[in-house]
């Protein structure tokens, strides 16, 4: 199968972690590709926006339930390589793991790992499943050392002893490497054996866009599976039919990926099988009602729709708003029938309450009268 780039990247300060990355990711995504950065550090990226070209994303909170949004937001801005800069900022960083786990530790027996690990997988799923490729950053922790220089006299120079995060996240990438301060990159870990240059221990001594495309080539062997973004554009398709939507859930639920978190139309967000089954379901009612020739226009066996209820008071007042104004300005049957759809969205997914929902489809209802009868009119 062919699959996306998981690059881990580690270096000591002023290696140049971040341009070495925005340089392989370019190499991975090619010269039209959107490269997207995810900046823990008081927005430090954008001083190399002169010489790449990426969509940036400052965030100054850092916790791992933070991960899904982010994520969601790189897929819906079509980003193809998304790089985090610094995925240490998530461990160690503010709000980061390590604090939610000081804030769920309640006694010297109860640690608080076990509450705050849930968070941690989410954030991991989130990352590990976007649909591009991922280049994560990590610090590096170090100790002054003290030798002797060529003449002779004491000289002090930085010793790096471990990235900043947990041990094994290496297991979660196909390649990790560091930087030295020399800008030199060497492999550390590696998936890939039939590549000399990607293989364990292989130098590069100034990193760039060729190490991406070679990844990119190696990676890009095989069967092209569909990513979330595929299954997104498939359930927005006009074309799309009840027994294809209901496929797909069944592929997501087989391949792990039904609850990852996306957003609709609206904005409101949903595990993807969700969204994939509320969409088969509207189609499969709208199959089984079989459309008939449309009879002569009669004026006189036309009857306004029954009224709504006199007392109705709205649950959700923004929403019921918003949806009021786009019935109220449908042009057409298929505007409505938008509409008439994003209602058994919203009800599928209990974000809107049976007396909204009943309120709003007597809306549609009354609209589609009076579409007819101006039709009818004419």
């Amino acid at each position: 199968m062919a699959e996306h780039a998981r690059i881990l990247l580690d270096g000591l300060p002023g290696a140049g972690t971040l341009p070495v990355a925005l340089r392989i990711a370019r190499g991975l995504v090619g010269e039209d590709g959107v490269i997207g950065v995810v900046d823990t550090q008081r927005g430090a990226a954008a001083r190399y926006a002169d010489e790449h070209r990426f969509l940036h994303l400052r965030v100054d909170s850092c916790s791992p339930k933070a991960m899904p949004d982010i994520v969601m937001a790189a897929v819906a801005a079509g980003v193809d390589c998304l790089i985090v800069d610094t995925f240490t900022s998530f461990w160690s960083g503010r709000d980061g793991l390590l604090m939610l786990v000081d804030q769920h530790r309640k006694s010297p027996t109860q640690s608080g790992w076990a509450e705050a690990r849930p968070y941690e997988q989410a954030m991991m799923d989130a990352l590990l499943d976007y649909p591009g490729h991922i280049i994560a950053t990590l610090r590096v922790r170090s100790e002054i050392a003290v030798g002797a220089d060529d003449t002779g006299r004491p000289s002090p120079w930085k010793v790096a002893l471990k990235p900043d995060h947990r041990d094994g996240l290496e297991y979660d990438f196909q390649v990790a490497a560091s930087l030295g301060l020399d800008g030199a990159l060497t492999i550390t870990s590696t998936c890939v054996e039939d590549v000399l240059d990607l293989q364990l221990g292989a130098v590069h001594a100034k990193p760039g866009e060729e190490f991406g495309q070679q990844l990119a080539a190696w990676l890009g062997q095989g069967v092209v599976e569909p990513t979330l973004r595929d299954y997104l554009a498939r359930c927005a398709a006009p074309d799309a039919t009840s027994a294809e939507l209901f496929a797909l859930a069944e592929q997501v639920q087989a391949r792990g990926m039904a609850g990852l978190t996306v957003r609709n139309r609206q904005g409101q967000t949903g595990p993807l099988i969700s969204l994939l089954t509320a969409k088969a379901k509207w189609l499969a009612r709208r199959e089984q009602q079989t459309p008939s020739p449309p009879p002569a226009p009669d004026t006189s066996s036309l009857v306004p729709p029954a009224s709504g209820v006199p007392d109705y008071v709205p649950d959700d007042k923004m929403t019921v708003a918003e949806l009021t104004l786009r019935i109220a300005h449908a042009p057409d049957h298929d505007g409505l029938n938008t509409v008439e759809q994003d209602l058994a969205d919203l009800k599928a997914n209990n974000v809107i309450s049976s007396n909204d929902h009943g309120h709003l489809y007597r809306q549609v209802e009354q609209r589609r009268y009076n579409l007819t009868h101006a039709g009818a009119q004419q």
